[in-house]
């Protein structure tokens, strides 16, 4: 299981960084759930078991007036920091 942490000051114990993880989506299309568990399985599959979420990076309001105006796609990214917590504490 890959538990999400709000950041490394509330990770319970030592852990180590295993990799710098991205999602991203189509701005009308995706939600936070959907980068959340993009990142869960991302992080799983390099054997992290805890991963850090970023601020994303998207469009503001008037960018995405913009990009629906112009009929071009807008993107959203989401970043992550996957960590492997060795000795949790209980």
């Amino acid at each position: 299981e890959v538990v999400i942490y709000p950041n490394f000051v509330d990770v319970p114990g030592a852990y180590r960084k295993v990799a710098l993880l991205e999602a991203k989506g189509d701005a009308n299309a995706t939600d936070e759930r959907d980068f959340r568990e993009s990142m869960r399985r991302q992080a799983a599959k390099l054997g992290a078991n805890g991963i850090i979420l970023e601020r994303g990076l998207e469009l503001g309001p008037k960018g995405r007036l913009v990009a629906a105006v112009l009929n071009v796609q807008s993107t959203r990214y989401r970043h992550a920091t996957a960590i492997l917590v060795e000795s949790p504490v209980r």
